[in-house]
This record gives C-alpha cells, sequence and structure tokens, in this order.
C-alpha cells in the first residue's frame, strides 16, 4: 500500500546546524523509491526552502505552519491573514516594542532592525543560521505585504508582555505559539490563523491527492508539529520531540542526530 508522508523540516529532516543525517538522506530515497510519495509541511515559508531539499525526493510543499500549499509550481491552497490585520497588529507591536516578520509564499517582510536582532543574538546563532540567511535574503522586502500566511514576533521583557497577552489582544481568529526553532531570542511566537495547521494542511493535501487518512504518515517534532501527527493515519514524534507532540504520537522515534527519521520511516513501513 502507497503512503502520503509529510514531514516536518526543522528537528525532524534538518538540524540546527541546517544539514541533513545521511541516515535521513539514505531512508528517504528508500521510501521514494519504493512509491510513496513525500510532503514538505513545515513552519517555514516557500522562499525560506533550501533548493536543495527537493533533491531528497519531496513531491509537494505545505508551509507556514498549514496555510499554504505548492505543488508543481502551482498553489493547492493560500490562507492569508488580511492586510488590515497586519496593519492593526503593527500599531499594537509598535506601542509595546515587538518586532515582527510577516512571510507570504514568496517574500519576508521584516520590521527594521529583526533581521540583525534575530539571527545576531549570539555567535553561535550567525554560525547555525548563515545557510538560512544566505537563502532568505533575496526575498526580504521592505514594507508590510498586502497579505500574510504567517507571522513571527519577538516578545522584549520590558513590555511585560507573555504570548497569551498578545494572542488575547489579537483575537480568537489567532493563535500564536512559540517559534518552532531556537535562535537565541526570547519570547518568540508564531501568528497564525486559529482555522489552519498543519493537521488541516495534511486533509487537504490529502484529499486532492486522494488519499484517505489512513494511508497518511506524519513525522514531527515541535508544538506546530501537534495537530499533524494527531492528525495522520500514523503519527510519529522524533525522540527530540515537545512532550505534547510525543503524547499524541503513535510510536516515538530516536533524536534527529541518532537516526530519529530513518527510524521513524522504517517503523511505519516505508521502507
Amino acid at each position: 500500500m502507497k503512503r502520503l508522508v509529510f514531514l516536518d523540516l526543522d528537528g525532524t529532516v534538518v538540524t540546527q546546524h541546517q544539514t541533513v543525517p545521511d541516515s535521513a538522506r539514505a531512508a528517504l530515497k528508500q521510501v521514494h523509491d519504493n512509491g510513496h510519495t513525500l510532503w514538505i509541511c513545515t513552519g517555514r515559508s516557500a522562499p525560506e526552502i533550501y533548493p536543495w531539499l527537493w533533491d531528497l525526493g519531496f513531491q509537494g510543499f505545505i508551509g507556514a505552519n498549514g496555510a499554504h500549499a505548492r505543488l508543481n509550481g502551482e498553489d493547492l491552497f493560500d490562507h492569508r491573514l488580511s492586510k488590515e490585520f497586519i496593519e492593526e497588529s503593527e500599531a499594537y507591536f509598535r506601542e509595546h516594542g515587538i518586532m515582527s516578520l510577516w512571510q507570504t509564499p514568496d517574500a519576508l517582510h521584516p520590521a527594521e532592525g529583526f533581521m540583525e536582532m534575530f539571527f545576531q543574538s549570539t555567535p553561535e546563532a550567525v554560525e547555525r543560521w548563515g545557510a538560512y540567511i544566505d537563502q532568505v535574503t533575496p526575498y526580504v522586502k521592505k514594507g508590510l505585504p498586502e497579505g500574510s500566511s504567517k507571522g513571527m514576533i519577538t516578545i522584549p521583557p520590558t513590555s511585560g508582555l507573555t504570548i497569551e497577552d498578545v494572542n488575547e489582544y489579537l483575537g480568537p481568529q489567532i493563535l500564536i505559539i512559540p517559534a518552532s526553532v531556537d535562535t537565541g531570542v526570547a519570547n518568540t511566537g508564531e501568528v497564525m490563523l486559529s482555522a489552519y495547521n498543519k493537521g488541516t494542511g495534511l486533509k487537504e493535501v490529502a484529499e486532492v491527492l486522494g488519499f484517505p487518512i489512513e494511508q497518511t504518515v506524519a513525522v514531527g517534532d515541535e508544538l506546530n508539529d501537534l495537530q499533524m501527527v494527531a492528525t495522520a493515519g500514523m503519527g510519529i514524534a522524533m525522540g527530540n520531540a515537545v512532550p505534547e507532540v510525543k503524547a499524541v504520537a503513535d510510536f516515538v522515534s530516536t533524536q534527529i542526530e541518532e537516526d530519529g527519521l530513518a527510524n521513524a520511516l522504517k517503523h511505519a513501513g516505508l521502507y
């Protein structure tokens, strides 16, 4: 039976040093050669996807935590935060010293100083994220976008605000979760439409491609993977996953640096 396989990137396929373990590369090739369909399912937006990732056998992409999907250069769906919401949010952010980055399928729109603050917080962060910075730099645009797949914010300690405080102000149509990658910046959150997540993205893609949910597999590690792992016919948590994801998983693999993805795909019977 052929499966539709959804894989998170950071912490699942890609290490914190922006590399893919050799065991994961070999396993992905076997899964692809066995006729299964591989999809990226990530919090990243399209401009943040390294071109070489497609060489691993992926056939499609769900980005921005389930807000956007693309197959063969065509958008399957594209759910966006409105321009009006972005402008209203920015007024609140400026009042409280919150810095933002708005992501679209084609560009990144950071507040002035955001990129420098985010990636130069520590020497380790600069080294770790060098390849990422090179990847996204051509896509960085000034000003606010007409709409956004997802936002990222950093809340300064001096504001006295928590992620929950900001979420309450922005309203129930919005969900803010802690950022899924460690960049050395404290109190960083991802701003999303609450109606869409990686789980809803998985369902939408499976329906378009004609796969019943029972024939889907998902592997992830962070809070933004929770709904994806819970929704899939077989949901697998990496050994380095947060407790919430492990709790809903059908299987917990080893850590990413300990052949975690290869072991997950093997357990699923994909190779």
